[in-house]
């Protein structure tokens, strides 16, 4: 706007600009009230909505059932009330089976353990015996070929 201003003469251009700065000023002025308003509205809205409340006039009169809004939201409350208290409940609970399942797998993870070692334990004591069989083979083998040559010298020399 204070290009708009540049043709006229100096002293009016400090009155228009003067004016401008004060027109800006109470426009701001206007814009930060509109969002407060528009802030308030939103939030009485955000209320209304939360509470169950309507702003017609059917409500603040008795209802079908008999009851008023405010027995409603009172209803309303105890029950968010008692699920919140339903809710806790199942959380404690939860977390006690949680908690014993812990238990039981840390129980099973030491077992494992101790038979993982008792398996490490196995497996060199069944390498070593596979190891003797093969040398008691070997020896049978040499034993039994030595026999075999001795038969084939005694058939020999009688012959």
């Amino acid at each position: 706007m204070e290009l708009e201003t540049l043709p006229f003469p100096e002293n009016m251009r400090r009155e228009l600009g003067q004016k401008i700065r004060k027109y800006k000023a109470d426009y701001d002025g206007v814009k930060k009230k509109f969002k407060q308003c528009e802030e308030n509205y939103l939030e009485q809205k955000e209320k209304e909505k939360l509470m169950g409340a309507r702003l017609e006039e059917e409500d603040f009169k008795f209802n079908v059932h008999g009851g008023t809004m405010m027995e409603q939201q009172n209803r309303r409350l105890i029950d968010a009330k008692k699920t919140a208290y339903q809710t806790a409940d199942t959380a404690s609970s939860t977390t006690k089976e949680l908690y014993r399942q812990t238990e039981v797998l840390s129980k099973n993870k030491d077992r494992l353990r101790a038979m993982d070692v008792d398996l490490q334990d196995s497996n060199t004591l069944i390498g070593s015996m596979q190891r003797r069989i093969r040398k008691n083979k070997l020896i049978l083998f040499g034993i039994i070929g030595i026999v075999g040559i001795a038969v084939f010298l005694i058939v020999f020399s009688y012959f």
